[in-house]
């Protein structure tokens, strides 16, 4: 009985070390996808914060209250769109 009981500690001990192991590998690729994905990057001659190369808040934009960083940046985005898309909106 005793030769199970040891198996049955080592078999547990591995899988926790596997969770263990797997959740840092999670954090890291995280960390990883947040510094891909998240920059500072010009746009038009200023300085912008973008997620995945698109522009969304000017870098000044940063110490603005929520509603209006979150206005420019939908409009940051728009004006982004429009310029991929090779057409100016018509507003």
């Amino acid at each position: 009985m005793k030769i199970l009981e040891k198996i049955k500690l080592w078999l547990s001990a591995e899988r926790k070390a596997r969770r263990e192991r797997k959740a840092a590998q999670k954090v890291a690729a995280l960390e990883r996808e947040s510094k891909e994905r998240v920059q500072a990057r010009e746009f038009n001659g200023e300085v912008y914060l973008c997620y995945n190369n698109v522009p969304l808040v000017p870098a000044d934009g940063l110490s603005w209250d929520i509603p209006t960083t979150l206005a420019v940046a939908r409009e940051a985005w728009l004006k982004w769109k429009e310029k991929e898309a090779g057409y100016e909106a018509h507003r």
